[in-house]
């Protein structure tokens, strides 16, 4: 699983607004840059740090722990449940 996510996590490091501003990708690109989960950590910690918004960034940050954590919950009570009930 850890080597299934690999390219995942090096595509979302990569492609976030913490090394490039969004105006700099090209057209194409630039909705997924926007609203991958890292843009809007880092234009959060950016608006705090600098000045600048931070209400919406926050905003779609928690959005985005609460959906990761939501998809995450189930395969973890299943995986838990097989677990625990296995002797």
């Amino acid at each position: 699983m850890v080597e299934a996510m690999q390219p995942v996590i090096i595509l979302g490091a990569t492609f976030c607004t913490g090394f490039v501003p969004v105006d700099k990708y090209p057209d194409w690109v630039q909705p997924f840059v926007r609203y991958q989960p890292m843009s809007p950590a880092v234009d959060t910690m950016r608006g705090l740090s600098v000045g600048g918004p931070v209400l919406s960034p926050m905003i779609s940050t928690l959005v985005w722990c609460t959906a990761m954590f939501v998809v995450c919950l189930l395969p973890i009570m299943v995986g838990y449940r097989r677990a625990s009930t296995s002797r």
